[in-house]
């Protein structure tokens, strides 16, 4: 278990030291970015400060999968439950930190392995993205994405189609949704994609899930094919479809 405050950690017990291996009363007073891995910070620190905004309570299980980072610069999966408590020093999270690595290492394995770009959005927020993704997008890493809106990285020409079905599906009991659209990657121009977003939890709460593969080739100027914006039912059967 943890305490922290907006600047730093406030307390730790015994187990947390030994997971994070750190001697004895070594972690309070430290910032809190020494247990996040660098490549994360970033994103982390946007995520903290909205905690803090907006504090709510997370149990364990909840979805919100993250990296811990031990004393020797190693990174492990963690899931992290979140108690928001004031007190007379002023508001404090409490969190409890579980090693996930036997559970998660063959799911994280598939995901970050996978040559399907996966992106997570929450409330038109970016909230994770995989390395297929990341190179899909020629961008140096997810932190160039997380944090975004989602609707930034869709061209112009394509978004008001794609708020029209998503919204449509939101509003709907639909398993998922296939649709095509142009992405807009760091390199610039624009990069035709096939997409299925489907529902998911993400930090406790409801969030898309997204799988994107790139078209760009057989999308090509001389043999356009037709958009096919497609809703598909529990069952995974095509029975309607919006066109744009």
């Amino acid at each position: 278990g943890l305490g922290a405050r907006r600047h730093g950690l406030a307390a730790a017990n015994g187990e947390s030291e030994r997971l994070l291996g750190s001697a004895r009363g070594q972690l309070p007073g430290r910032p809190l970015d020494m247990l996040v891995p660098e490549s994360l910070r970033a994103a982390h620190a946007g995520h903290t400060k909205e905690d803090f905004q907006h504090p709510r309570s997370r149990p364990l299980g909840n979805g919100l999968r993250l990296e811990g980072r031990r004393k020797d610069g190693s990174s492990f999966p963690v899931d992290i439950s979140l108690s928001m408590l004031q007190t007379d020093s002023g508001p404090l999270t409490a969190a409890a930190v579980r090693d996930i690595t036997p559970a998660e290492a063959s799911y994280r394995g598939l995901v970050e392995g996978s040559i399907q770009g996966i992106l997570v959005h929450q409330d038109g927020v970016v909230r994770f993205a995989n390395p297929a993704l990341v190179a899909l997008l020629s961008h140096a890493g997810a932190g160039d994405l997380v944090g975004r809106r989602i609707d930034d990285l869709i061209a112009p020409e394509d978004r008001a189609r794609i708020m029209a079905l998503r919204e449509e599906w939101r509003q709907s009991a639909s398993a998922a949704i296939r649709y095509e659209n142009r992405m807009l990657p760091r390199d610039g121009g624009a990069r035709w994609v096939e997409c299925i977003s489907s529902r998911t939890i993400w930090g406790g709460a409801g969030a898309t899930l997204i799988t994107m593969g790139g078209i760009s080739e057989r999308r090509s100027a001389r043999d356009p094919l037709p958009l096919s914006d497609t809703i598909l039912r529990g069952g995974g059967g095509a029975t309607g479809g919006v066109r744009a």
